[in-house]
């Protein structure tokens, strides 16, 4: 196992950053830059070579610089995505100046230039320019549109679904599809970086904290991708992430949201706390623990700014969040034992806490008179079975602890002890088993910060570093672990990611541009389980167990990238080259089953003899008597089952408590070749080639075998002396992944 620690982490920066400045083209892939091309012409229409061209970037101030060739055409290869600003200069003519030119990630913009313009400023408005360069199919989010767009969930990535050729997968945004590929088809990019979730690529989740106030734009494109375009077959999503600024902003925000300020869906909304969930008469009727709770707390700010002559722009970003929630829960539990016939009230709903139910805003003894239901008196909790003679109302019961000479076992009370005496019988028998129907507290806070820093270091070279760095802590309810009743253990989720990335553009000649890019992700993340013993825990099924015996788990997804591009120009061709380097690694620590549990049921011989409690159909039905066994196997402690994994090296049996640890990593590498030819100048031809290697994955821990010999294997192989030898022979290499495109 590698250990990343402080001084690596800075040893990797260093050598990186010499990299990047010493070596500028080395390996490469997809950038995220934007072309501006477009043709100057002179008062009578024929092209003008020569002219000087500059676009400055509105929001960095940045300057880039070409001249027109001598068919009046000119071009940015590599401009960093934005609003811009183009000025021309030309002898002998007006100069021009076009503001608000805004160029989508990874999209080519036409803008051409007539010299003879009466005004020497014009500023246009602005307005989407058709992609006449490329034949892919795409949608563009903007800076200004991130600002304006209402984001609830602070999450940009969602603003994707709403993008031509994307299918909204309601209720659950992230997991949309493109063109109907798989939702895992998806392929999410940071400043041409992958991003995507290594364990569930979806269009809506990245493996890096991201939020509204870090991105400068978002660039899907759906269809017909270029050849630097690859990895998925799906949609290609890419995020620009956010320079400082020209001169010193900054901003701080806080969002609260409340129960009292959202709209309630329609079924929370339809019901008042005083209502019934059914008729009040009928006994299965049971009382709305009131609106569930919410709370949400979003809060942070942003300072971005130049630094040292502002040939440095710095920008920095923090986001807190805070949520609290309930959700509504209805628990099995046993029946009480006691030997009156309260009523149950409101206030044995709503988390066993007084509530003022009458609204008056006063808590007092009105608010306890609110009956709404009876239940019988029924001792199941004390070991008493209750059932009706079949085809009669006439109540029979059976004093299961009491006609055992060691009663019920001590272990079994313990956990009926930690579970709330029943307040609805909407599940259950009604006789022995109830429901406790109550509000569930959930939450889930989290921290993220980013960094980015710019240097220009010439006029034709310039190098940035992004930091980024989150944490969160959550109630998994993806695994159902919130806590089973009020007060007892809930399962968490926790995620810790950090990322840093280093790149550079650096311009050889106005027709040539190298981009690289190296950076290094670890993300992990824990299921937490504290109810979890290390010792034997039961698995009980008759009323739900107020203390989870799931197994903690951890995920572990270190993911390293080199990568480089290359542009140029030529006549009516824009070349474009380059090739990536990946390290994936995933590493999992599970302890399911590690620890013993124990089982009770009629399983495994544990059967209930005749002789023990009503037996017959005359005496008692079979659904009752199923019921009755099981209670009587669960609270004597009659043990069906001890079930306990050890996990073993191929050579010994772990020791007790060992988790399950695997760790795999794969080795990707992946190049293209691709030409934009401008044929006519309202024809262009997108031709490109691309490679993929995608290598068998190598477990670590030398703890995969196969079967031997697995390449005698096939449809007529008789073979009868196989062995289980140490391989990683997933499936063989595949070496011949081209994909041509061609596009116009």
């Amino acid at each position: 196992m590698v250990r990343i620690t402080s001084n690596s982490i800075t040893v990797f920066i260093i050598l990186t950053l010499l990299t990047m400045l010493f070596i500028p083209g080395i390996a490469g892939a997809q950038s995220a830059s934007a072309r501006l091309s477009g043709i100057v012409w002179d008062p009578s229409d024929n092209p003008t070579p020569g002219v000087i061209l500059t676009a400055a970037d509105e929001n960095t101030g940045w300057e880039y610089e070409t001249v027109s060739d001598e068919d009046g055409r000119y071009l940015f290869l590599a401009l960093r995505p934005g609003f811009y600003t183009v000025s021309t200069k030309a002898k002998g003519f007006q100069p021009i100046t076009r503001r608000n030119i805004y160029l989508p990630a990874e999209g080519n913009v036409t803008e051409s230039f007539t010299l003879d313009i009466a005004a020497a400023d014009e500023t246009i408005s602005i307005q989407e320019r058709v992609n006449i360069y490329n034949s892919d199919t795409y949608g563009d989010i903007s800076r200004r549109d991130l600002e304006t767009l209402p984001l609830f969930s602070r999450n940009p990535l969602v603003l994707a679904v709403h993008l031509p050729g994307v299918q909204i997968n309601g209720g659950d945004e992230n997991s949309s599809t493109a063109n109907g590929a798989r939702k895992g088809m998806n392929h999410v990019s940071l400043d041409g970086m992958t991003v995507s979730n290594a364990s569930i690529p979806r269009i809506g989740s990245s493996s890096i904290a991201i939020n509204p106030d870090t991105v400068q734009t978002l660039h899907l494109i759906t269809s017909g991708a270029k050849a630097e375009f690859g990895r998925s077959a799906g949609a290609q999503l890419g995020l620009i992430s956010r320079t400082g600024s020209k001169s010193w902003h900054g901003g701080v925000y806080y969002y609260h949201s409340n129960r009292a300020l959202n709209a309630s869906d329609f079924y929370d909304k339809s019901l008042d706390k005083n209502d019934f969930l059914y008729d009040p008469d009928e006994a299965s009727s049971a009382k709305v623990p009131g609106q569930p709770g919410f709370r949400q707390n979003t809060f942070g700010g942003t300072i971005s700014g130049p630094l040292w002559n502002k040939k440095t722009l710095i920008f920095a970003n923090y986001e807190g969040y805070r949520m609290g929630s309930s959700i509504r829960r209805n628990r099995l539990v046993l029946m009480d034992d006691s030997d009156d016939d309260d009523d149950i009230d409101n206030d044995d709903i709503v988390n066993g806490e007084d509530t003022d139910v009458d609204g008056d805003g006063i808590i007092d003894s009105s608010d306890d008179d609110i009956d709404f239901f009876e239940l019988p008196n029924d001792e199941a909790r004390a070991g008493v079975f209750r059932y009706y003679t079949p085809g009669t109302d006439e109540l029979q019961s059976y004093d299961i602890a009491g006609n055992d000479e060691l009663g019920m076992a001590p272990g079994i009370e313990e956990l009926i002890a930690l579970t709330p005496s029943p307040n609805n019988t909407l599940i259950g028998d009604g006789l022995n088993t109830g429901g406790y129907l109550f509000n569930n507290p959930f939450h889930n806070n989290a921290d993220r910060a980013t960094v980015r820093i710019d240097h220009t270091l010439n006029n034709k070279h310039r190098a940035y570093l992004h930091i980024t760095w989150s944490r969160s802590d959550a109630t998994d309810l993806a695994h159902n672990a919130d806590a089973p009743f009020p007060g007892t253990p809930e399962g968490t989720i926790r995620d810790q990611s950090w990322s840093v990335a280093v790149g550079s553009s650096y311009t050889l000649n106005p027709q040539m541009v190298n981009e690289f890019h190296i950076g290094y992700i670890r993300s992990k993340t824990e299921l937490v389980r504290p109810a979890r013993s290390m010792q034997s825990m039961y698995l009980v099924d008759v009323f739900t167990n107020p203390l989870s015996p799931d197994s903690p788990k951890a995920y572990v997804s270190p993911f390293f990238e080199i990568a480089d591009s290359m542009a140029h120009s030529w006549n009516r061709h824009t070349f474009k080259y380059g090739a990536a380097l990946r390290r994936p690694t995933q590493k999992s620590v599970d302890y399911t089953g590690v620890f013993p549990d124990l089982t009770f049921g009629t399983g495994m011989g544990n059967n209930v003899s005749e002789e023990i409690g009503p037996y017959g159909n005359t005496v008692i039905s079979d659904e009752d008597r199923q019921t009755f066994e099981n209670l009587y196997n669960t609270l004597l402690g009659r043990v069906e089952s001890v079930n306990q994994t050890y996990y073993y090296d191929q050579t010994s049996a772990l020791p007790f408590g060992s988790g399950r640890e695997r760790s795999f990593s794969s080795f990707e590498l992946s190049a293209f070749v691709q030409d934009d030819w401008r044929i006519l100048q309202n024809l262009t031809l997108n031709l490109g080639m691309r490679y993929e290697f995608f290598g068998v994955p190598n477990e670590k821990n030398d703890l995969q075998r196969v079967l031997d010999p697995l390449s005698g294997i096939d449809s007529t192989a008789s073979i009868s002396d196989f062995s289980i030898v140490a391989g990683n022979g997933w499936r063989n290499r595949n070496i011949a992944n081209f994909a041509p495109r061609v596009g116009f």
